[in-house]
């Protein structure tokens, strides 16, 4: 028997970098300029499906938008009104600007894409195009 290390960073790389190879570079977390919100992509029979999550935000300050191939999800998280500057001991959440994108090409039925927030989770359901849908092939016995 062979003892493994189990190494989550490894596999949060391949993860990022497989997703990446399909669905195009999400580009920097956490940079000056904002944040990223993490993602789940999902494939079904039907549908791709892209889980972000946007805590603290309310539907009108999310924007989902789809144009020449690319999916883009942003927004943006601010701090509440009541915490001054000067009072915060300690920030460990996020704030400011987001934006994610996402390469759909033609593998998706733009006009059926749709988008449901719901405590905090943003989930946008990308119906897949009859190309890209699984077809079942049947085989004849000769």
């Amino acid at each position: 028997m062979t003892l493994v290390n189990w190494n989550q960073a490894h596999l949060d790389l391949e993860i990022n970098n497989l997703v990446k190879s399909f669905w195009g570079d999400a580009g920097p977390v956490n940079n000056e300029k904002g944040w990223n919100p993490r993602v789940d992509v999902t494939q079904l029979e039907d549908r791709y499906e892209i889980h972000a999550e946007v805590p603290g935000l309310i539907r009108e300050e999310i924007n989902v938008t789809l144009k020449d191939g690319t999916l883009t999800i942003q927004g943006e998280k601010k701090r509440s009104s009541e915490a001054k500057v000067d009072q915060v001991l300690r920030t460990e959440r996020f704030y400011g600007k987001f934006c994610r994108s996402f390469n759909v090409d033609d593998r998706v039925e733009s006009e059926r894409i749709s988008a449901t927030y719901k405590d905090g989770v943003l989930v946008v359901a990308l119906p897949k195009t009859e190309e890209v849908k699984p077809k079942a092939i049947e085989v004849n016995v000769s």
